[in-house]
């Protein structure tokens, strides 16, 4: 099942806040950014590849629906939360907010052949 995790954050009123996430195994981060009004993102689930999806600038609708059928949401709207994606796992994301930029971290190198691209084949 996906998580829903919380950064430890730490507050300085002088330099400003940093948020910590301590995630292991990580091989691959790109950023999503720029994406049109009305356009999503996703549309896919990895065989093996897990993701840790945050958004540290804007907002996003993050919908995942996980091998038993269960869908769950999450509105991505501060650098202090990430949701773990586990394998096996459809990801759309919808509703970005003007400038938003979201990162997402994999446990995997890219690799076509860990792509899903019909629903269906994991239901």
């Amino acid at each position: 099942m996906s998580e829903y995790l919380e950064g430890s954050v730490y507050e300085d009123s002088e330099n400003g806040n940093i948020t910590i996430f301590n995630i292991q195994n990580i091989k691959r981060m790109f950023y999503i950014c720029n994406v049109p009004k009305g356009e999503s993102r996703g549309g896919h689930a990895h065989k093996q590849c897990i993701q840790y999806i945050s958004c540290p600038i804007g907002s996003v609708k993050l919908e995942l629906t996980m091998k038993n059928g269960i869908t769950r949401k999450f509105i991505l709207n501060s650098p202090d939360i990430t949701v773990k994606v586990n394998p096996m796992t459809w990801v759309d994301m919808s509703d970005f907010a003007s400038g938003t930029v979201a990162l997402v971290m994999a446990t995997h190198h890219y690799d076509a052949d860990d792509y899903i691209y019909e629903m269906n084949k994991i239901l």
